[in-house]
């Protein structure tokens, strides 16, 4: 039995790598909404409900640059921006929110066997720095990821 432990302080956002075995591919996005959440994308702005509260607050995402802040956009149907991730799975968005692939564009499944949540089994590890591109080298501070 795999368990997934985020250990973190409240209201931040943290990257992680995903990977799922029936992809090619890894994905580093930042996990937005954990088990219980309920995620609002609107007017280019991310809202989060914490499981057990009443009211949205919006996102502090200053993590991200000039060009992406305030540009996270969705709309699966019309009037239809809010997701309640489920137990044992995330809500994840990318930095490049105009270019990534993240939760947003996996509410069309090719099949029944995809979600546009990212189950805790499919989260392999935490990102622990940027190499890329030279000039943005750092750090990531981050929670600790671990695994019973």
């Amino acid at each position: 039995l795999k368990k997934l432990t985020i250990e973190a302080e409240p209201n931040q956002t943290y990257i992680v790598r995903i990977y799922n075995s029936t992809g090619p591919e890894y994905f580093v996005k930042r996990i937005i909404g954990v088990p219980g959440d309920k995620v609002r994308i609107e007017n280019g702005r991310v809202y989060l409900k914490k499981m057990g509260e009443s009211t949205f607050e919006e996102a502090d995402e200053l993590y991200l640059n000039e060009e992406n802040r305030f540009s996270t956009h969705f709309q699966k149907f019309k009037g239809d921006n809010e997701f309640e991730v489920p137990m044992g799975h995330y809500f994840v968005l990318g930095d490049n929110r105009n270019h990534s692939n993240d939760s947003r564009h996996w509410f069309s499944p090719i099949d029944e066997g995809h979600s546009p949540y990212v189950s805790e089994e499919d989260i392999s590890g935490r990102v622990l720095i940027v190499l890329w591109p030279p000039d943005h080298l750092r750090l990531i501070p981050a929670a600790a990821l671990t695994e019973e």
